[in-house]
């Protein structure tokens, strides 16, 4: 099964808990500790032994252009202490070879997790380069991965997860009409990912329309409501 967000990508994790909450509008991710993952080793030269990880897709190929956009943001609720690493993924041309993923950067160099929402704000330009100092390509991106959650057993809160700059025509905004997705209900959640509520309908749609070129427009990863597939 593959839970799929607003713009048509799937989303998940290795050794952590997902539950989505219908009501209150955001996704708990539970870290555990798992073996470490020394798959595709050759993509991630030099960078940290994932032990968890939760990652998200941009659109159903997993090859999206991320070039029209500045920042990744989200509102994230952690406890004293939390910390986790970010990165990029990215494939060829062809879309399907995986090649070096980018730079990776902390949580904490963006907020201090206290307890409280914070908003976290990732200029994508912290992932200019890849691990082995060579341009990312930000034309060809298979996700947005979050390694290491820590620590094990906390909390973790995510919601308003955006990527703001100047959206495409056609992309769902903030200021533009969103999609209706279809109903996913609690009992067909796979292992790992459970809902708090008995079903996630579809949103109402926003007033405005598709700006393409304003700077200040957001496309929307909406986590609630989300879409399962078998």
């Amino acid at each position: 099964m593959r839970y799929f967000n607003l713009m048509g990508g799937d989303y998940g994790a290795k050794a952590a808990n997902i539950s989505i909450n219908t009501s209150q509008k955001y996704m708990r991710i539970v870290p555990q500790k798992g073996e470490p993952d020394l798959s595709e080793s050759d993509t991630h030269p030099g960078a940290p032994i994932a032990t968890n990880y939760w990652y998200v897709k941009f659109d159903l190929k997993a090859c999206f252009d991320l070039s029209p956009y500045t920042a990744i943001q989200f509102d994230l609720v952690a406890p004293a202490g939390s910390d986790m690493y970010f990165t990029l993924t990215q494939h060829l041309s062809d879309c399907v070879t995986r090649v070096i993923d980018s730079v990776y950067t902390t949580l904490t160099k963006y907020v201090k997790p206290d307890g409280t929402k914070k908003t976290v704000t990732i200029p994508i330009s912290d992932f200019a380069t890849n691990l082995v100092g060579k341009p990312f390509d930000f034309v060809h991106l298979k996700d947005f991965t979050v390694v290491n959650l820590a620590p094990v057993g906390a909390d973790l809160r995510l919601s308003q997860f955006l990527l703001k700059g100047n959206c495409p025509p056609g992309t769902p905004t903030q200021t533009g009409n969103l999609p209706l997705p279809v109903s996913a209900t609690a009992n067909v959640a796979p292992t790992g990912v459970t809902s708090t509520a008995a079903s996630a309908t579809a949103a109402p749609s926003a007033t405005g329309s598709t700006k393409n070129g304003a700077s200040a427009a957001s496309s929307i990863l909406g986590f609630i409501p989300f879409i399962a597939l078998l």
